[in-house]
């Protein structure tokens, strides 16, 4: 048997696709070269320092990699495109399949995933900082968001109770909704590509 184990690793070593072996929990417990290639990563950092959730930017958490396998193991075999978090933080995008099989023996679940490196397109942008830069913009609406939503607030209040607005608050009001208008504006021209 061991013999057969080692003539299965000799021919994925030479698979012309990546390929990776993984556990229920995430563990990586093999990969072949171009995988390896295909990612940046040494053999061995990824087989003892890796979850396979923190190189999928699609289950990018123990949870949802619990539920992936989850359905994995229900329908045993799956096609889709994944992308890929690579050694230098740009990101890979490819066609994958997947497959789940269990060793009756021990009764350990196994998955595996061969990676089709014939759609090698990678994004330029690094995705930890494309997401840093995004949160911080986001966050910078807030402010003139809730600006526009209490004035408005302010103006159906007033209609509400029967209370007639002054010139002085009616102008207020728009001259702080136009400055928000504004922020927002200039706002969507930074983050447009």
């Amino acid at each position: 048997m061991s013999q057969l184990n080692n003539l299965f690793f000799q021919i994925i070593d030479n698979f012309p696709n990546g390929f990776i072996l993984f556990d229920e929990n995430a563990n990586i417990l093999y990969t072949n070269s171009v995988f390896t290639d295909l990612l940046g990563y040494e053999k061995n950092y990824l087989l003892n320092k890796k979850k396979l959730w923190e190189l999928d930017y699609h289950i990018n958490s123990p949870e949802l990699f619990k539920q992936k396998i989850t359905n994995l193991m229900r329908i045993k075999k799956s096609n889709r495109f994944s992308i890929y978090i690579k050694n230098d933080g740009t990101l890979y995008r490819c066609q994958k399949q997947n497959f789940s099989f269990m060793n009756n023996e021990n009764e350990t679940n196994y998955f595996f995933s061969i990676i089709d490196n014939k759609n090698d397109t990678v994004l330029e942008q690094n995705y930890f900082y494309s997401q840093k830069l995004l949160n911080e913009k986001i966050d910078t609406l807030r402010i003139p968001l809730f600006t526009i939503f209490s004035s408005i607030s302010a103006f159906k209040l007033k209609n509400e109770l029967n209370l007639p607005l002054t010139e002085q608050e009616i102008n207020l009001n728009i001259d702080a909704i136009e400055k928000s208008a504004n922020q927002l504006n200039n706002l969507i021209k930074t983050l447009k590509p």
